[in-house]
């Protein structure tokens, strides 16, 4: 699909090389008159073929305010269609549509004029190679050696060659880079006016402002995620931020200095994942989010909100939206293990937590490690991401360490969210006792499972909590779904994952040290999507972590080793 994705965008943004014949030349210069806006009415069709998928882009524009875009496949077909007075999404397999009406803020617009300086981010490739583009219009002959040059760039990318066919009895193109095949065929342009009422469909009224910023936004994301400029790949591989305060000066301090990362965050997470799922469900994901908040918010404490809204203030963003995009994880449902006393060298309790999660949204643009101290409370170490408030991967100054793993139920919201319980434990708890009471006591949400180390023992635990069950696994006990109890190990885990897992710590038992429990969360054991891994020593306030690049998951990348210790004298001082 990768591949797929990057000869679409061959096609849409790159001009001729130099061996181009005159048919492709020419055709190609039809193309670039769309692309830069020269041509305002049109009407094309786009066949993708890959070796196991099919698919079909119609595309008709009319004039500045109008188009319709249909996408035809058996399970992610669609159509958008807009006109000035309303625009509308309609998911064809669960024949719904989102209807929204009114006015839109120029920056969020489908509007067709302009819209490629807004849907082409300035930390995407594609705005380069588009503005290259427009330095072609009004040129009556392409500069073939500039546009080899651009086609270089992509080949460079994909690492594939790109060939070129034109058919002389019509104006149809294709290009063909790898096992993808691109036709590209012009149609007549659409009648003035065309009536944007499709086939019946069950409708909902959305904010058409919504509508459309989830679309372009997402899109936008898209175009980041998959050809990122060096603002993002060559970033800095590890990002701690320190933080310390009351809620408000803790809130504050993040959305400023993370702002534009935030903003990263929360396009590939309500946007990118909103489109996507939408299209995917057939139900509105703002709106499933909303109904998710509702429920959480309750359970939340007041001053987890007022952090929030002090992030959202700070960083320039609405304040719903930050709310919204703290609820994403329950929505959404990875491996852990500690092991100690008889199972390493000199005793030592080694915590390691995998989190397999999504890195095709680019959350690791976003990924950032916090070293808290709220007023009052317990000093933690958070590996996280900007704008997210709550935990999912975090150790105290207490010398307890934490890890989640998410499982089925979504929907049961009548409780506390996972991350919010994960960090009250990280801020409230001193003792692995009062980890395990926080969880038993609060109203629930979901299935998840947590594996909680307490480095004063040492000692850890396992833990299954649904809304209605709560079970404490005691190291080196019997599961029937985890296995025979490993003496001195918890062990947490799905499937061959799992079986892997188990094998290497029953190889490795007694001899285990910190690089031998890295490599414990070695593929398979971690996933092509692993995220991120964080191996915590407590007894020491030690902890290695390492996060996914653009092109390998986490496990595959350098480990970094901090000191919480260290950092917490900073607070000291």
């Amino acid at each position: 699909m990768r591949n797929g994705l990057i000869g679409l965008l061959a096609l849409l943004f790159l001009a001729a090389p130099a061996s181009a014949s005159d048919q492709v030349s020419s055709r190609l210069r039809g193309i670039l008159r769309i692309l830069t806006g020269e041509r305002t009415s049109f009407g094309i069709t786009i066949h993708i073929t890959t070796k196991d998928e099919k698919g079909t882009f119609v595309v008709y524009r009319d004039g500045d305010e109008e188009f319709r875009l249909e996408f035809r496949h058996p399970k992610y077909g669609f159509t958008l269609k807009r006109a000035p007075e309303q625009t509308i999404l309609a998911i064809e397999r669960h024949r719904r549509q989102y209807v929204g009406k009114g006015t839109v803020a120029e920056a969020d617009s489908l509007r067709p004029e302009g819209m490629a300086l807004r849907i082409l981010s300035a930390d995407s490739r594609l705005r380069a190679w588009w503005q290259s583009l427009v330095a072609f219009r009004g040129l009556d002959r392409m500069n073939e050696e500039v546009a080899a040059e651009l086609l270089q760039g992509l080949i460079a990318v994909n690492g594939e060659k790109l060939e070129f066919h034109a058919w002389e009895s019509s104006d149809d193109l294709s290009i063909t880079v790898g096992d993808v095949t691109i036709r590209y065929c012009p149609i007549a342009p659409p009648p003035p006016r065309r009536k944007l009422d499709g086939p019946i469909h069950a409708c909902m009224e959305v904010d058409r402002a919504e509508l459309e910023r989830t679309i372009l936004r997402g899109l936008r994301r898209a175009g980041e995620v998959l050809l990122p400029t060096a603002a993002l790949t060559g970033r800095e591989p590890f990002r701690i931020v320190t933080l310390t305060g009351t809620p408000e000066e803790i809130g504050t301090k993040h959305g400023k200095l993370l702002a534009a990362e935030a903003r990263r965050a929360i396009d590939s997470t309500l946007h990118l994942t909103g489109l996507a799922y939408t299209i995917d469900r057939g139900e509105w994901f703002p709106s499933v989010l909303r109904t998710a908040w509702k429920r959480l918010a309750p359970h939340i404490p007041s001053d987890h909100h007022a952090e929030m809204d002090a992030l959202a203030d700070a960083a320039g963003i609405d304040r719903e939206t930050v709310r919204l995009s703290n609820v994403f994880p329950e929505l959404f449902h990875c491996s852990g293990f500690a092991v100690f006393g008889k199972a390493t060298k000199g005793g030592k309790l080694y915590h390691g937590r995998v989190l397999d999660y999504m890195t095709m949204i680019g959350l690791q643009d976003a990924a950032t490690v916090f070293v808290v101290k709220p007023k009052g409370k317990h000093a933690f170490v958070n590996v996280g991401y900007a704008g997210f408030v709550g935990s999912v991967t975090g150790m105290n100054e207490k010398k307890l360490s934490l890890g989640e793993m998410g499982g089925r139920g979504e929907g049961k919201w009548d409780g506390v969210p996972m991350a919010t319980l994960m960090r009250r434990a990280l801020e409230e708890c001193g003792t692995l006792d009062e980890a395990i009471d926080l969880w038993r006591k609060s109203p629930r949400t979901c299935e998840y499972y947590y594996v909680v180390a307490d480095g004063k023992i040492p000692d850890a635990v396992a833990v299954s909590a649904t809304p209605d069950k709560f079970e404490v696994l005691r190291a080196g006990a019997d599961h029937d779904r985890l296995g025979k109890g490993i003496p001195d190990a918890v062990v947490l885990s799905a499937g061959g994952r799992l079986d892997e897992l188990r094998r290497r710590i029953l190889a490795g038992h007694g001899k285990i040290d910190a690089e031998a429990a890295i490599r414990l969360m070695a593929r398979p054991v971690a996933m092509k999507s692993n995220l991120h891994n964080a191996l915590f020593v407590p007894q020491d306030l030690v902890l290695w972590i390492a996060h996914a690049d653009r092109e390998r998951p986490a496990a595959e990348c350098e480990y970094t080793k901090i000191d919480f210790a260290t950092l917490l004298s900073e607070f000291a001082d």
